[in-house]
């Protein structure tokens, strides 16, 4: 189920951190790790599909989310 697929990602996601750990790593840049992390579990979960093939729909949406804050600025309302 949906769950166990959210925990499944999350152990690949420690495995990956484990792994830098051992191999001396010592920074990771965690916002790409955690949009990475989110995106395989969306993908997992609402498409059953892996991050590789989800990337294209998640980078799609983060470029309409920008778009819409940006169209969103001039927008005005009477009595507003």
């Amino acid at each position: 189920g949906r769950i166990g697929h959210m925990v499944d990602c999350t152990r690949r996601a420690l495995q990956c951190l484990r792994s830098a750990a051992e191999s001396g790593q010592t920074e990771v840049e965690i916002n790409g790790f955690f949009n990475r992390l989110t995106a395989d579990i969306i993908c997992r979960t609402e498409f059953d599909i892996n991050y590789e093939k989800g990337k294209k729909i998640f980078d799609l949406l983060t470029t309409l989310q920008h778009h819409s804050s940006k169209a969103s600025r001039h927008l005005w309302f009477p009595g507003s």
